[in-house]
This record gives C-alpha cells, sequence and structure tokens, in this order.
C-alpha cells in the first residue's frame, strides 16, 4: 500500500496512547478514522507525520520507512498534518495552508534562502508571519523584541525578528497607519541596536 502501520504503539511521556495500531491505505483511496474524543486520532496522524516518536512499530510510506525522517523530508513525500483549526495561519485558505509545506520543501535549496542563512551566520531567527491588521498586535510584537533586546543583553547580536506582514486592505488609511507606525518602531529599535552584522528586526 501507499500508507502502512504495522503494530505501531506511542507514548506522551509515560502515558500509553497508540496500542498495536495496523492499517493501509492503497493507491487511490480515501481513508477516515473516526472515533470519540480520546480514542487515538490525532496521535495516530502525529505519528505518521513524524511529530511523534514510535514506540513499538513500523510506519511505511511508498515502501519506505519513514523512522528518523524529519518533518520537511516527510512534507517533500507528500505527507502533511493539518490541525482542526489550531497552528493554522487563520488568514488564507485551507488550500493554501496545506500548499505551504510543498512551497517551504521547494524553498530548501533557493538562492534567497540560502543568502538569508548566510546573513545569520550562528544567530536565532524568529519568525512572524502575519497579515497587515490592527487585531494582529504586531506594534506590541516589535516593542517587546525591543525590549527583550533593551533588558538582557546578552541577546544583542544572537537573534532577529523577521517580521512577514502582506497588506491589508491598502487602500484603507488606518491600514497605511499601520505600516508607517511598525516602520517607526522598527527604525527605532534597528537604529538603537543594530550594528553592521546584525539587524534586529527584518520587516517585509
Amino acid at each position: 500500500g501507499m500508507i502502512r502501520l504495522e503494530n505501531v504503539d506511542t507514548n506522551y511521556g509515560v502515558v500509553a496512547m497508540l496500542r498495536d495500531v495496523s492499517f493501509h491505505v492503497r493507491e487511490g483511496e480515501l481513508v477516515c478514522i473516526l472515533g470519540p474524543n480520546g480514542a487515538g486520532k490525532t496521535t495516530t496522524f502525529r505519528a505518521l507525520t513524524g511529530l511523534l516518536p514510535l514506540a513499538r512499530g513500523r510506519i511505511g510510506i511508498m515502501g519506505r520507512n519513514i523512522a528518523g525522517l524529519r518533518t520537511e523530508a516527510l512534507s517533500a513525500l507528500g505527507i502533511g498534518f493539518v490541525p482542526e483549526g489550531r497552528r493554522l495561519f487563520a488568514d488564507i485558505t485551507v488550500r493554501d495552508n496545506i500548499r505551504l509545506g510543498f512551497e517551504a520543501q521547494r524553498a530548501r535549496g533557493s538562492a534567497a534562502l540560502k543568502r538569508m542563512r548566510g546573513s545569520l551566520g550562528e544567530r536565532s531567527l524568529i519568525v512572524g508571519v502575519d497579515r497587515l491588521d490592527y487585531s494582529k498586535g504586531l506594534a506590541e510584537r516589535f516593542q517587546s523584541f525591543g525590549q527583550l533586546i533593551e533588558q538582557h543583553a546578552h541577546w544583542r547580536g544572537r537573534v532577529s525578528l523577521l517580521q512577514i506582514a502582506p497588506t491589508s486592505r491598502g487602500e484603507v488609511p488606518e491600514y497605511r497607519a499601520i505600516r508607517r507606525e511598525l516602520e517607526r518602531i522598527a527604525g527605532h529599535i534597528n537604529g538603537r541596536h543594530a550594528d553592521p552584522e546584525w539587524v534586529p528586526i527584518r520587516y517585509v
């Protein structure tokens, strides 16, 4: 089959969750897993997508054992996990949420990503992706990041914030004002703390 689970056990810490789960999905089949809350539906999908390690058993995708594969490698095989309304980008469609994994996989070797990684060096990167909107709290996010590096000097030069904020309702004056305010805050923080090799906030 395309997907095969054989005698799969999983645990959450010391708590046993799945026990001896086996099934397979053939090419072209559409399979649903049904059950009451706590039956292990989400746990099964977390195991299948590499988000939860196996205590026992085997999961095969197109004949390949996925043990030890990272999530991005599974994405390249066409395996993804979309939780029910949680940890999603709420401002885009379900289809686009699913496509994100594939787009991220395709971008892994891109020149732009290599340049960004090269510019970071060994620094950490905090990434925010939000629609430009008054409800997102982006100004507060920028200010909080500024306070972090102001009050905890050991983080200076070690972490940057990358905020991606596509324009929403750009014709509305209030939304243009939000962008100007974010540019002002980012400029103030960068002007105060940046050095030739490090920019605290990258705003696009």
